[in-house]
């Protein structure tokens, strides 16, 4: 099923992109996808879609940073750190996180472009490190699912086993990560030749993250079982020789998970650390997790008001002009920084 979600997330994303670049043949000025709606639909149409673009752009700074402050809550709490309580440490991380992050951006182009790389390099070095992990042979690690690859796990993995969801509320969590591919779009005003890059720069995107997605989905499900008690005692006795789950043939016998409800930790269904168990070194898996969410949150706290300028240049909401304002040698809309900082805040504060 992930990888199905996989898949119809890759086909989306590649049918946006064929339809986006016939679009580009046009030309594209400030603005990315507002621009180009706008001028091939007209204005009102236009400008209804740009104003909730922008607007979807702001709040999602603040699922971003929201995820960010949750796993830096849920380290505090694993070391007895927490400051007040699980929720309001949350506000407090993602409050100080978006302050940051919007101290970058009106910065300029050029510290969100040094601080975008860094990101990635941290982000790259904890995939890398995930893969690696997978190849590790770990016997401590077998008690709480991981048994290196083998067909029989990849095989039982293989189709649907779902429990409290279904598949289109699993395949909602997955599909906002197959929405970005307008994150180069949205600042079209700053790349020097938008009509060469935003294509070749969205499908090489497009081909690097469905590898990576299929890449960490088959590793995954070929090397850990869906559940696993983490207990090592849990081996194979002579009265359960009829054990028929994928565990069995290493010696181990997890079948209480399926007879009591809720009594197994550990395994694709029940651990949502997986990652970090699996990779070479768990703690760049929790980097790695920072630094996606936080390039995330930078795109769109910098793709927002960029959007908005441009909407609001076209005055086609009155009262809007002042953020049309830009500053600087690169048009900084920091009017608009500041209101998309003060959704974001809000919608982390709830």
């Amino acid at each position: 099923m992930t990888l199905l979600s996989t898949v119809i997330g890759c086909v989306e994303q590649q049918s946006s992109h064929i339809a986006f670049n016939l679009i580009l043949l046009f030309g594209v000025n400030l603005g990315g996808a507002y621009y180009l709606i706008s001028r091939s639909l007209g204005p009102e149409f236009g400008g209804s879609i740009g104003l909730i673009f922008a607007f979807a752009n702001a709040v999602a700074v603040a699922m971003y940073v929201v995820g960010f402050a949750e796993t830096v809550v849920e380290l505090l709490a694993g070391v007895d750190a927490i400051m007040t309580d699980q929720i309001n440490d949350i506000r407090i991380v993602g409050t100080i996180t978006v302050i940051v992050l919007l101290g970058i951006s009106v910065a300029g182009m050029e510290w969100e472009a040094k601080a975008q790389i860094f990101l990635l390099v941290v982000l790259v070095t904890a995939i890398v490190n995930f893969f690696i992990g997978t190849f590790i042979p770990s016997k401590p690690k077998e008690s709480v699912g991981f048994f290196g690859y083998d067909g029989a796990i990849m095989w039982e993995n293989m189709g649907p086993d779902f429990r409290e969801e279904t598949f289109f509320s699993v395949f909602a969590i997955f599909f906002p990560a197959a929405t970005g591919i307008l994150a180069g779009a949205n600042i079209s005003g700053d790349l020097a030749d938008p009509q060469l890059a935003i294509p070749r720069g969205t499908l090489l995107a497009i081909l690097i993250t469905g590898i990576v997605y299929l890449g960490v989905a088959v590793s995954t499900g070929s090397c850990i079982v869906r559940d696993a008690t983490g207990n090592v005692n849990d081996t194979l006795s002579a009265q359960f020789m009829n054990c028929t789950d994928a565990a069995c043939k290493f010696g181990y016998d997890f079948s209480a998970c399926k007879s009591e409800k809720g009594s197994c930790k550990y395994g694709l269904h029940n651990d949502f650390q997986v990652m970090s168990l699996v990779s070479g070194f768990g703690p760049i898996i929790s980097a790695g997790i920072f630094s996606a969410t936080l390039s995330s949150a930078l795109a769109s706290l910098v793709s927002a008001p960029k959007v908005f300028q441009a909407l609001c240049k076209d005055n086609i909401y009155p009262g809007l002009g002042m953020f049309a304002k830009g500053y600087g040698k690169n048009n900084e809309p920091l009017r608009g920084y500041i209101l998309t900082f003060g959704i974001a805040l809000a919608f982390i504060l709830i």
